[in-house]
């Protein structure tokens, strides 16, 4: 199974790097996981490896993870799209984005497409993709007034993958570390040798280093890959950890 990130920076602009997106291939569809600047310009380019989307996920309200949405929707619109559209969200932002979107004349009445909100919330995963895992609550936003932000493991080609999402210490994923065989893990926060560290002693083979400020010049970590926008994994044949950033 294939993943491709297309965008790998954070919500700093970056010269060379969209924001957060993730395309993820499953049985039924691609699952997008978030949707930041440049998603849709990084899946029109049509020499590259893409699945249809069939579910956004979105994991929490900041706009790095969510502000290409409105674009995607409207290409979608634009390209006459019938195949339904699944998006994920924590209840308070999925209530907004639908309100926002409708304002945009993008909404589920606006659509040639079914488009279908759905809340995001901690537990079982089980999205219209065919993605199946687990979502939980890490301590990157509080819960109460935000909706929260969510980390997930899924389980893709018999082996589990983490995708930290923003974090603001590695405790909030440490629990389902154990077992997992890939970690993609946000640098944004938390310093991204304490994060390969610590996966490395729970067993993690691979280790991918993601949102990327434009203040920090990725360097070498034993054991982890500094990931680029555009970079496929396959599940089934992993890259091994190279040293040099950028590989």
């Amino acid at each position: 199974m294939i993943f491709r990130f297309l965008g790998t920076g954070s919500g700093d602009p970056h010269p060379r790097r969209m924001t957060s997106a993730t395309l993820i291939e499953g049985p039924r569809g691609g699952l997008l996981l978030d949707a930041g600047e440049g998603c849709s310009q990084r899946l029109a380019e049509r020499d590259r490896w893409s699945q249809a989307v069939r579910t956004v996920l979105i994991t929490h309200r900041h706009t790095d993870h969510l502000a290409g949405l409105p674009m995607l929707l409207s290409g979608y619109k634009g390209a006459g799209r019938t195949e339904p559209l699944e998006v994920l969200a924590p209840p308070i932002l999925r209530e907004a984005l639908e309100t926002w979107l409708n304002v945009l004349h993008l909404g589920p009445d606006d659509q040639p497409f079914e488009l279908d909100f759905r809340y995001l919330e901690a537990g079982e995963l089980r999205a219209e993709s065919g993605h199946r895992g687990h979502v939980w609550l890490n301590d990157h936003l509080d819960p109460g007034d935000t909706g929260g932000s969510h980390s997930l493991r899924l389980e893709l080609s018999g082996a589990s993958w983490l995708f930290s999402g923003d974090i603001e210490s590695f405790a909030s994923i440490e629990e389902w570390v154990q077992g997992a065989r890939g970690l993609v893990v946000e640098t944004r926060h938390i310093d991204p040798r304490e994060s390969v560290m610590r996966a490395r002693n729970a067993g993690v083979d691979t280790i991918l280093l993601t949102h990327v400020s434009p203040d920090l010049d990725p360097f070498p970590i034993e054991g982890a890959i500094w990931v680029e926008d555009n970079m496929l994994i396959d599940t089934d044949s992993p890259p091994a950890a190279h040293p040099d950033p950028g590989v």
